[in-house]
């Protein structure tokens, strides 16, 4: 997460290098950069989220992995949808969309409490508890 912090706090030089490399008319270097503008707030889940599911994955745990994308996913395509055409935002309304998706995501992530959600998401403690014997060796 840190690192998704310390490019917040350097939104501008990553932006002046990524669309100066471009050679891109103004309206869709206008365009990318609010897209740009707005997406760099959800670095932090993004990374969190990429942590989170390769340690789920080590552990063999695809279905929480799997879970996760499936609810980043469809809550990305519902929000932007209602964002860029219900409430006719464009392309900032794409970007508010898959960062609210992306914090959707990490927030459910250690949300989870008791029986509800326990399936998709168990809790830290059970997720990343170490077997003291591996199933199926004596």
């Amino acid at each position: 997460m840190s690192i998704g912090i310390v490019m917040i706090f350097l939104q501008a030089p990553i932006a002046w290098i990524g669309f100066g490399a471009l050679a891109a008319t103004p309206e869709v270097t206008g365009a990318g950069r609010l897209y740009f503008d707005i997406r760099i707030w959800s670095a932090p889940f993004t990374l969190a989220n990429y942590a989170f599911m390769g340690a789920i994955v080590g552990r063999g745990r695809t279905d929480v992995a799997l879970a996760l994308q499936v609810l980043i996913n469809l809550g990305n395509i519902a929000l932007n949808i209602a964002f860029v055409y219900g409430l006719s935002l464009g392309v900032q309304g794409s970007a508010a969309g898959t960062l609210a998706a992306e914090t959707l995501g990490r927030s459910r992530v250690f949300s989870s409490r008791g029986a509800s959600g326990a399936i998709f998401f168990p809790s830290r403690a059970r997720l990343f508890s170490i077997p003291r014997r591996l199933p199926g060796c004596s």
